[in-house]
């Protein structure tokens, strides 16, 4: 029992101290570069492509479902390139003219939100467009960065680093087809 006993404080100290980096300020700190390690092996378990138009993603996914896509962009994105999640979702990525922030749009057969982003902003709406109804956005400071929505069981996002105004983020929805 005596034995049972310091095992299982050696234990609880292992793991407390072993969640703390001397050298950081913080529990904080080590618990989000935790996550990030966390994060980054969840990733590179998922499985992408990479594919160069609408056609080649379309060929690598395991359902076939009508990819739609958005043709107006905001000003200064360009697109990269079409990437192909565990052969369920569509992301297409465009990058500003520095390079410096991306715009994301996702597809799936997927429900709920695929956006990927789980950060808490301070503002949160429903929104309508012309063609779409139930647009679940997040942000902060007057631009949202998520907008998430469904439509004929295709789940739909588009996320944004820089965020993006609620005129900018509704004309690119509407533009998808």
């Amino acid at each position: 029992m005596k034995a049972e006993i310091v095992a299982a404080l050696m234990l609880g100290t292992s793991l407390l101290f072993g969640c703390s980096d001397p050298a950081a300020d913080s529990i904080n700190e080590t618990i989000e570069e935790n996550n990030e390690k966390i994060s980054e092996s969840a990733q590179s378990n998922s499985e992408i492509e990479t594919a160069h138009s609408r056609e080649e993603a379309a060929v690598l996914l395991s359902q076939s479902w009508e990819i739609k896509e958005p043709t107006v962009i905001p000003e200064g994105y360009a697109r990269m390139d079409y990437y192909v999640y565990d052969k369920d979702m569509i992301e297409l990525r465009y990058s500003d003219s520095d390079d410096q922030y991306e715009l994301y749009y996702r597809t799936s057969t997927r429900p709920g939100d695929i956006s990927g982003n789980s950060h808490p902003y301070t503002s949160e709406a429903t929104l309508s467009s012309e063609r779409f109804g139930d647009i679940f956005v997040r942000g902060s400071d007057d631009v949202w960065m998520v907008a998430t929505w469904k439509q004929d069981g295709i789940s739909y996002s588009i996320s944004c680093e820089k965020g993006l105004s609620q005129d900018a983020l509704l004309a690119m929805i509407d533009s998808i087809e």
